[in-house]
């Protein structure tokens, strides 16, 4: 996130994705234990890691949210295809329900860089 800083243009927005660490060990151990063995995330990434990472390294924190719903990031593993203007609808629906926040398989920061 330093080097990000340094060469983007004052007022650049920086964005961080990561996978919700539950999601990323389950689909490790039960679906893709063999097929992605070698490519494993290194690192667990959770929601205070990466404010605490953007504020270090002073960034403004625009927003913060949850994406892909776990039951529609699966269809594909099952060879189901699945719009992605589709998933990113019902995302937008469902992050209105903070209680959801489990079931969404991936995590996104939009941030600012304040030169």
């Amino acid at each position: 996130m330093k080097e990000a800083k340094r060469i983007l243009k004052p007022d650049g927005i920086f964005i961080a994705t990561s996978p919700v660490a539950f999601w990323d060990k389950l689909v490790n151990k039960i679906i893709a234990k063999n097929k992605f063995r070698d490519s494993n995330h290194v690192t667990d990434i959770s929601k205070d890691s990466l404010y605490r990472l953007s504020e270090e390294s002073g960034f403004k924190i625009i927003r913060y949210f949850y994406f892909m719903w776990a039951p529609i990031g699966f269809l594909p593993y099952l060879k189901i295809p699945v719009s992605a203007s589709l998933a990113w609808k019902i995302d937008r629906f469902l992050n209105k329900f903070p209680f959801l926040n489990w079931s969404f398989v991936n995590q996104c920061l939009v941030a600012r860089n304040n030169h």
